[in-house]
C-alpha cells in the first residue's frame, strides 16, 4: 500500500482536475489510484451534482449476503454495481454531501486507510468491508453531534474522566470484551456505563473544590430502570509531572487492548464521542485525579427523575450540591456487583 500522505495527494488531486469538468449525466466518473489484492480504491465525482466521492471494491466480500450500509449525516454510502466494476470485487460508493463536511470527509478518508493498512494483513475482503463500514457508521455517529474536528476544552476533560474510570475498570480485571460493549458515554446513554442492569455517570471538574456536578437530564441519575447506578465524580489537576494527557490515555488504553476487534471497537466509539486521532495533539494537557468521589444512588439521594416531577416537566438541567454528602460506596465494591453480575451472563 502506498503512504497514507501519497494516496491523499493523489485523491486530492483527481478530485481537482474533476472540479473543472462539467457533466449532465447522472453517474459516477472515478480515476483508479490504488489497487491491492484485498482492496481496490477509485476516487472522484458524481454527476451531474459534482460531489466529491470514493468508491472502494473489496475482493469476493459479500459471499452471497447482503451487508447493511449506514445511514447518517456528512457522507452517503451505497453498493455500487456497475459492467465496468471487476465482479470479484464488492463495490461501495462514499459521497460527500455537502461542502461543509470536506475537511471531515477527507479526515474520514485518511482514518479508514489507517485502518485498512492496519488490518489489511490478517483480515480477507469480506472483514476489510465490515471494518470499513463500522467506521463510517462511527464517523456518521460523530456528525449527528458536531461538524468539529476537536473537542472543546469541557469535553475532553468530560472524556477523560470516562477513560480514567474505563482504565480503572480494567486494571481491576473487568473484561476488556466487555468494557468496550458497556462504555456507553459516546452512543449519547443517558449514563456512560452500562451492562446487565448495572450502570455508572461519570462527572469530571477540573479545580472544582465544591462538590458540585452538574446533571444533564431527568433520566441521567434515574436508578429505577437498574438493579444499581453508580455517580462517580472526578475532580482533576493539572499535573505536568505525573499527569496524563487525553491523547496518553487514550494510547495507553488502545495498547492494553490486545485484539484487533477490541482495539477497533475502541477507536470507533472514540470517533463517535469526537475524538479524532488525526487531531489528538491537540490535547496536550496533562490531568491527574485530585479526589475523587462515589455514590450509590438509592432512595434518599436528592435527584430529579421522571417519577418526581411533575407530568407537565418533560426535561431538566440541574446542579447538584454534594459537600453534605459523603461517598456511599468504595471503586472495589462497584467492581465486585459488576463482577458478580458478569459471571451470571
Amino acid at each position: 500500500m502506498k503512504e497514507i500522505d501519497t494516496l491523499v495527494h493523489e485523491i486530492k488531486s483527481v478530485w481537482h482536475a474533476y472540479s473543472e469538468v462539467i457533466e449532465n449525466k447522472e453517474g459516477f466518473r472515478h480515476n483508479l489510484v490504488e489497487k491491492q489484492h484485498k482492496y481496490t480504491l477509485y476516487c472522484g465525482f458524481s454527476f451531474p451534482d459534482k460531489k466529491k466521492s470514493l468508491l472502494f471494491g473489496f475482493y469476493n466480500a459479500s459471499s452471497g449476503r447482503s451487508m447493511v450500509m449506514p445511514h447518517g449525516k456528512g457522507f452517503s454510502v451505497a453498493h455500487a454495481k456497475s459492467e465496468a466494476l471487476s465482479p470479484e470485487y464488492d463495490w461501495i460508493t462514499i459521497v460527500c454531501d455537502e461542502e461543509e463536511y470536506e475537511e471531515i470527509f477527507l479526515s474520514m478518508l485518511r482514518d479508514l486507510l489507517h485502518v485498512i493498512n492496519e488490518r489489511e494483513m490478517d483480515s480477507d475482503g469480506a472483514q476489510l468491508l465490515q471494518i470499513v463500514i463500522d467506521r463510517i457508521r462511527a464517523w456518521q455517529k460523530f456528525l449527528g453531534k458536531s461538524k468539529a474536528l476537536t473537542l472543546t476544552k469541557e469535553q475532553e476533560i468530560g472524556l477523560w474522566g470516562e477513560l480514567i474510570v474505563f482504565l480503572r475498570l480494567l486494571e481491576s480485571d473487568c473484561s476488556p470484551y466487555l468494557l468496550c460493549t458497556m462504555w456507553s458515554g459516546p452512543e449519547n446513554a443517558p449514563q456512560d456505563f452500562i451492562h446487565a442492569g448495572y450502570a455508572i455517570e461519570v462527572k469530571t471538574n477540573v479545580h472544582q473544590l465544591l462538590k458540585k456536578v452538574r446533571i444533564s437530564s431527568l433520566e441521567q441519575l434515574d436508578a429505577s430502570p437498574f438493579a444499581a447506578l453508580f455517580l462517580i465524580c472526578n475532580i482533576l489537576t493539572v499535573d505536568d509531572q505525573e499527569g496524563r494527557t487525553l491523547a496518553s490515555l487514550v494510547s495507553l488504553l488502545t495498547s492494553m487492548l490486545s485484539e484487533d476487534e477490541l482495539k477497533q471497537s475502541f477507536q470507533n466509539k472514540l470517533i463517535s464521542y469526537g475524538y479524532i486521532e488525526e487531531y489528538s495533539m491537540y490535547y496536550d494537557t496533562p490531568y491527574t485525579v485530585l479526589e475523587q468521589y462515589l455514590y450509590q444512588i438509592d432512595s434518599l439521594f436528592p435527584v430529579l427523575t421522571p417519577q418526581n416531577v411533575p407530568k407537565e416537566v418533560v426535561s431538566a438541567l440541574y446542579t447538584l450540591d454534594l459537600s453534605q454528602y459523603s461517598s456511599s460506596v468504595s471503586f472495589e465494591e462497584i467492581v465486585k456487583k459488576w463482577s458478580v453480575r458478569q459471571n451470571v451472563y
